[in-house]
């Protein structure tokens, strides 16, 4: 691809695109595995628009996690009816991944849950709790998730390893947004090495999402490793 030379690592060629789709999530077992999981964390969801009936239907024919969250990122026209259906199973009633689809297709007292819980953590300064909503919100993937994760890019908040180190909670919100933009170098972490690379990165929220930044940009701050103790 075109933009992997640029540190962007995505599936936009329509042969290999139309090949997991088709292919791919005919049949359950580990290809169609690795089918779901190339198609939603390396596609776009613009290209997977091009296959609804296809990631429907591998949802219907073998419900699984995977499943779920390629649904949740295609958002496919009627989507919603066989996720509730499901939704009701026992195997899938309290599933995380089933949340994340109800989320995405809609179901906004879902999605108010862990905007709450982003909030609460970030007043709390805990990082870890951030990243890992963020990471939530990101795979439901709607404007709205979506500008709340996009608002805490200039959030100073870090993530402790005691004695070992400390990244910053900026990167979990990059994270969260390439997983929905793939073909944007400019959200991949690899790619921020100063501070400027990160008003590329607020320059695309702004753009794509809308976002207004009013706080200012904390110092670059990305990983920080402790020194390791001299031996007594």
């Amino acid at each position: 691809d075109t933009l992997t030379p640029r540190g962007a690592d995505a599936v936009r060629h329509p042969f290999i695109l139309a090949m997991l789709a088709g292919p791919g999530l005919a049949k359950a077992d580990v290809g169609q595995q690795a089918a779901m999981d190339a198609l939603r964390k390396l596609a776009t969801r613009q290209d997977l628009s091009r296959f609804p009936e296809k990631i429907l239907k591998a949802l219907e024919d073998s419900p699984s996690d995977s499943a779920f969250l390629l649904v949740a990122k295609a958002k496919p026209a009627g989507a919603s009816t066989v996720v509730e259906k499901l939704a009701l199973e026992p195997k899938w009633k309290n599933a995380e991944s089933v949340k994340i689809a109800r989320a995405a297709l809609g179901v906004q007292s879902i999605e108010d849950e862990y905007l709450v819980e982003l909030n609460q953590a970030e007043g709390a300064m805990d990082g870890k709790t951030m990243a890992h909503v963020m990471g939530t919100l990101g795979l439901i993937g709607t404007h709205r998730s979506l500008v709340a994760v996009a608002e805490r890019l200039r959030s100073p908040v870090t993530i402790l390893v005691p004695g070992s180190s400390e990244r910053s909670v900026r990167i979990s919100v990059l994270e969260a947004l390439l997983y929905n933009y793939p073909d944007e170098p400019v959200l991949y972490p690899n790619n921020v090495n100063s501070d400027a690379d990160y008003e590329s990165a607020e320059r695309f929220c702004e753009s794509t999402l809308g976002v207004k930044y009013s706080k200012p940009r904390p110092p670059y701050m990305k990983y920080r490793a402790f020194p390791i103790p001299a031996p007594r």
